[in-house]
């Protein structure tokens, strides 16, 4: 055996996929049984105290336990006899190489806090299992095990000034609802080909499936720029603005500088709307629910408490819509919903007024709402993504027995977006 210590060093790597193919987690589940070498071949044996079957592994070597490189060509077989028991065989380095350590990637560790250690690993270390950088010294924990460095020790940790570094183009930026995808553009120093790694911080609010498309946690680069994709997801829920907070990942082969967090306000552009009508002398309020998703938008007018998004009256809100609504949620047809042309038209149910010599008078009305900016006279209609403001008509029937005379009256309306929940930015 040529210049091999005894001493072997043998961690393991596991990798968690329960998130968006988060960065390796290293821990200590591996006892290492024997290493020789015939010259030519590498053979290390030992037990994956794990007992995880679907484990793959690779062999690295060290001159001084601080750089690490992979030993190519490895193989990994059962032993004949032992559960859970390996046999890794490699080519030999050559050189005198001293230390030697077995990689696992797997698909069971816990890493509450992301910095590439799992938690069982941090307790071994005497790390913040909860903290990436339990030093406080710019560097995650899991960066300064792998560079060799001490996580604990805030005047100790990586010189990575040889690596290309990665930063993003900007702070922030916003995107809303249905626009597509939004790409994050990000530059290295110098060119760099390979991969980039980023995940989501856990101030996000956005819910991948449901607000946002999962994210893959990694993107091919050829350069010195690339970007990284966000599609939202448009859907119908009606909710306040959302924060997607991504974090550029240092690996070995580069290194995160400058700017490593890009922070996106993320805008619904579902909401309920507050609108008036005014028709002679009167002025009557309404609220409405609109939703817009894949093309396609749906109205609802909307009164009562659980109904209109507002607070329960008896705690001083109004819930109520003056009596132009009834109570509930009433489906609107939607004729025109674009820049240039709005019509919307509800039918409410039919009311019971009161009763004349037995018989029941009811009532039921058609509103029509209408806007087509630059058609009407005095200039009035208006449509923007907070305001539309245009004709307001309502046909009324009253019903007595089973005769009816319809009945009309016209005037203008403004119905004006709600303003989202203020949103607070986390300081970072």
């Amino acid at each position: 055996m040529r210049g091999i210590s005894p001493l072997v060093l043998l961690t393991v790597l596991l990798v968690t996929t329960s998130l968006w193919a988060q960065d390796p987690v290293l821990t200590q589940l591996i006892d290492p049984v024997s290493l020789s070498s015939d010259g030519t071949t590498l053979t290390i044996i030992f037990d994956d105290l794990e007992e995880d079957d679907t484990t793959n592994f690779e062999a690295q070597h060290s001159d001084n336990i601080t750089v690490w490189t992979g030993i190519p060509t490895g193989t990994v077989a059962p032993h004949a006899t032992i559960a859970h028991r390996y046999v890794l065989t490699a080519a030999d380095p050559g050189g005198d190489r001293k230390f030697y350590r077995i990689l696992a990637y797997s698909t069971t560790a816990e890493d509450r806090d992301g910095d590439g250690l799992s938690d069982v690993f941090e307790v071994t270390l005497g790390t913040n299992a909860s903290k990436a950088d339990s030093d406080n010294d710019g560097f995650d924990d899991g960066v300064e095990f792998a560079n060799g460095t001490d996580p604990n020790d805030a005047n100790s940790f990586p010189d990575l000034a040889h690596l290309p570094a990665v930063e993003f183009d900007e702070v922030a930026s916003v995107n809303q609802e249905g626009s597509g995808t939004l790409q994050i553009p990000f530059t290295f120093n110098r060119p760099f080909t390979g991969t980039v790694t980023y995940s989501l911080h856990a101030t996000t609010t956005a819910v991948e499936g449901t607000d946002i498309m999962p994210v893959s946690g990694s993107v091919s680069v050829s350069g010195t720029s690339g970007s990284i994709p966000i599609t939202s997801i448009d859907n119908e829920i009606l909710n306040r603005d959302r924060l997607i907070a991504i974090d550029l990942e240092s690996t070995s082969d580069y290194r995160v500088g400058g700017t490593s967090r890009h922070v996106i306000c993320l805008c619904d552009n579902d909401a309920y709307w507050s609108g008036n009508i005014v028709t002679g002398r009167m002025t009557r309020n309404f609220r409405a629910e609109i939703t817009r998703a894949n093309g396609t938008t749906k109205v609802f007018f909307v009164a009562g408490k659980d109904h209109d998004g507002l607070g329960d009256p008896t705690g001083g809100d109004t819930s109520q819509s003056d009596g132009l609504i009834p109570e509930g949620r009433h489906p609107a047809t939607v004729v025109a919903d674009t820049s240039t042309s709005f019509e919307v038209t509800v039918t409410l149910p039919s009311v019971q007024q009161s009763k004349f010599f037995g018989y029941s008078l009811t009532l039921e009305r058609t509103l029509t709402f209408t806007s087509a900016p630059g058609t009407d006279d005095l200039n009035y209609d208006e449509i923007s993504d907070y305001r539309v403001r245009g004709c307001f008509a309502e046909s009324c029937n009253f019903s007595l027995s089973n005769s009816s005379a319809p009945a009309g009256c016209a005037g203008q309306f403004t119905i004006v977006r709600n303003a989202p929940e203020p949103i607070t930015i986390p300081t970072f």
